[in-house]
């Protein structure tokens, strides 16, 4: 699938976790690792600059590798 996909994808899962099964956002973590490194930077910077409040920002991000600049 092309872009903007994934971080649809992304956001499916996060809503799912906070909404669905009542996970607190800071007791979420986002990993990813190559292209998911860049896609968990692109999920947080879009929460973050958005501001939805459906859609909290994780506690943090762990990047093994990202492809970004």
């Amino acid at each position: 699938n092309g872009f903007p996909a994934q971080l649809v994808d992304a956001l499916s899962g996060l809503y799912y976790l906070t909404q669905t099964l009542g996970f607190a956002a800071e007791n979420i973590i986002v990993v990813g690792d190559s292209a998911g490194g860049h896609l968990a930077i692109t999920l947080c910077r879009y929460l973050i600059c958005e501001s939805f409040p459906l859609f909290p920002v994780p506690r943090g991000t762990i990047l093994l590798a990202p492809s970004c600049d």
